[in-house]
């Protein structure tokens, strides 16, 4: 929801072409950094063990530069608008920023549980 608003505002306000931010590439900028930290967090912490949270955070960190470079690419090879780059590169952050935090408080949570029940 936070990046619709964004793109709204983006095309709305800033007069950043509707074309240089698709729908489809930002439902997938928004839906895809949350179901990848959160399977990367299932994975992480299925079996945890000392190195979980660098096999957690490490992955989701190269996939969101990922994202962004795939932004940049988009932006060489079709749009050419440094608005929509902009946008267009903080939507997959911005999504992560959101999930990242509540699935550590998660872990936080889970773990304090285990060992409360242990």
């Amino acid at each position: 929801m936070v990046n619709l608003g964004i793109r709204a505002v983006a095309v709305g306000q800033f007069a950043i072409p509707a074309g240089a931010l698709p729908l489809a590439g930002l439902i997938i900028a928004s839906v895809m950094p949350v179901f990848g930290p959160a399977f990367g967090c299932y994975v992480a912490f299925r079996h945890p063990d000392p190195n979980s949270m660098t096999k957690f955070l490490l992955p989701g960190a190269a996939l969101v530069t990922m994202g962004v470079l795939i932004e940049v690419g988009r932006f060489a090879l079709q749009h050419h608008h440094v608005g929509a780059l902009m946008v267009g590169g903080t939507q997959g952050i911005i999504a992560t920023g959101l999930a990242v935090p509540l699935l550590l408080r998660l872990v936080a949570r889970t773990g304090a549980t285990a060992r409360r029940s242990a």
